[in-house]
């Protein structure tokens, strides 16, 4: 009999447990304490892989004056002359006059004596000699020096800066011009050396103009020759050149 009343007992002290059990306050949660968080600069992001722009292109060295003004004199363009030749014999050529487009009209005096073949109104036109007479211009085979050997140095004067000694301080006057000095430099120019003692130019550096050029000749003349009024009208005589090909033709 006591033990059926054990057993009645047993279900009614299990819900009273369990009905403690869920009148006690519920435990609070214990927080994990989380790892100190370190302020540590952020990475950026790779940065796109952008490519330097190419360096400008190098633009050629500034022309000097020197180079402006040869190009200026041996351009053709129209300018007055007056031109000195010291020969050999002790005599002197004066040649005077106006050039465009690489003809020239001039005048031959020879001093201390004229001299009759050479003396008098020239024209040089498409590199010949032709001489005023009565009946207009005539072809001729004498060459006066005094325009010879100037075309001829024009023609074989170096034309960049870098064929020439460097220049010296000081300038020369040129008539009422102002000009730098500049020596052509033969050590570097074989062929001139064979030709030329030496050879140089004055130039009006402010104008980039040729304003004197000079030139001493292993064959012993000295030519001094002086240029001015670039650019001015100048006035070529009406010659006709005969086409020898049509006054001669070839059989």
């Amino acid at each position: 009999m006591q033990r059926l009343i054990t057993r009645a007992l047993l279900p009614m002290a299990l819900t009273l447990t369990l009905v403690a059990c869920s009148d006690e306050p519920e435990p609070t949660p214990v927080e994990t304490p989380k790892a100190a968080v370190t302020s540590a600069p952020v990475a950026a992001p790779a940065a796109a892989s952008v490519k330097a722009p190419p360096p400008p292109p190098k633009l050629p060295d500034a022309v000097s004056p020197f180079e402006r003004a040869m190009r200026a004199l041996s351009s053709g363009t129209s300018l007055h002359f007056e031109s000195e030749v010291l020969l050999g014999d002790g005599s002197s050529q004066y040649a005077t006059g106006v050039s465009r487009e690489h003809n020239y009209a001039f005048s031959v005096r020879s001093l201390p004596k004229a001299n009759a073949d050479l003396d008098g109104n020239w024209f040089f036109n498409g590199g010949r000699y032709l001489r005023e007479s009565t009946a207009g211009y005539d072809s001729s085979v004498l060459v006066p020096s005094a325009m010879a050997i100037m075309a001829q140095a024009i023609d074989e004067m170096p034309k960049t800066e870098a064929s020439l000694v460097e220049a010296k301080a000081g300038e020369e006057i040129s008539g009422s011009v102002s000009c730098q000095p500049r020596e052509v430099n033969l050590a570097q120019s074989p062929n001139l050396f064979m030709q030329y003692k030496a050879i140089s130019v004055c130039v009006d550096e402010a104008n980039a103009r040729i304003v004197k050029l000079q030139a001493q000749l292993q064959t012993g003349e000295r030519l001094t020759a002086s240029y001015s009024e670039y650019g001015m009208p100048v006035q070529l005589p009406q010659v006709k050149v005969p086409d020898w090909s049509q006054e001669f033709p070839l059989r």
